[in-house]
């Protein structure tokens, strides 16, 4: 009978310190759960705060595009009435221009494209000799100018590898149909990005590193928050950055 009831005894306690083990390990999944889903939502809101600062820059550059666009085109119009021919055509002049007759944040570069999709004269030296007939999405585009098919074209906005600047493009064909001249309003969003970018680094020092992305219809360019680049990428290494 003692035997009978030290072993129900003996099971009570284990079967005891049995469901206190459960309980404690149920408390601890659920506090583990609890800090991880914590520091999700905390690294989660970090991404959003970082996320927010660069697109307040972009929506920024973008409120200005728009207020400029008027003036973009008038600027076109004044690249179109000035070209006589391609030989006494000079970009770097006429961008000069512009910049002079509208001022503003941003500044104008001039461009003259040939019929083999190439970038023959400009304003901005990087781009020369640039063939923008490898990417389909931009020779269907100068195809339709050189065919007549529509007159002008406006671009969404690009940024420039070389020089990190925010670009929106006019075009139109020349007064003698064998070049497209091409205008681009220029933004240089670089300064104020960079600044954020050594802010946000500063108040989240746990972080090991900030990867700043700009993504356009065609393509995904990396950002070096460090420094900029300042050399063209080769056309083989532009179009591994893009959709298309």
């Amino acid at each position: 009978m003692n035997m009978k009831i030290k072993i129900n005894k003996n099971i009570w306690i284990v079967g005891l310190i049995t469901v206190i083990f459960f309980v404690l390990y149920i408390q601890y999944r659920y506090t583990k759960q609890s800090l991880i889903r914590a520091q999700q939502n905390k690294d989660i809101s970090k991404t959003f705060l970082i996320r927010d600062k660069f697109r307040s820059i972009l929506n920024d550059a973008e409120i200005e595009f728009r207020v400029n666009l008027n003036s973009n085109i008038k600027a076109l119009k004044d690249v179109y009435s000035l070209y006589k021919n391609i030989e006494t055509f000079n970009p770097n002049n006429i961008a000069k221009l512009l910049n002079k007759k509208y001022p503003g944040i941003g500044k104008y570069e001039v461009f003259v494209i040939d019929r083999n999709y190439k970038i023959v004269k400009s304003s901005y030296k990087p781009d020369e000799g640039y063939d923008l007939g490898i990417f389909p999405a931009f020779k269907k585009m100068l195809d339709k100018i050189f065919k007549g098919k529509q007159k002008t074209s406006i671009s969404y906005i690009h940024l420039d590898i070389a020089s990190l600047n925010l670009k929106r493009y006019f075009l139109i064909l020349s007064p003698d149909k064998k070049y497209i001249l091409q205008v681009a309003y220029v933004i240089d969003m670089y300064p104020k990005a960079q600044e954020d970018y050594y802010k946000l680094k500063a108040n989240f020092k746990e972080l090991e590193d900030i990867k700043v992305y700009f993504i356009d219809k065609y393509f995904i360019y990396p950002i070096n928050m460090e420094k900029r680049y300042f050399k063209k990428l080769s056309l083989n290494s532009l179009t591994k950055l893009s959709f298309k």
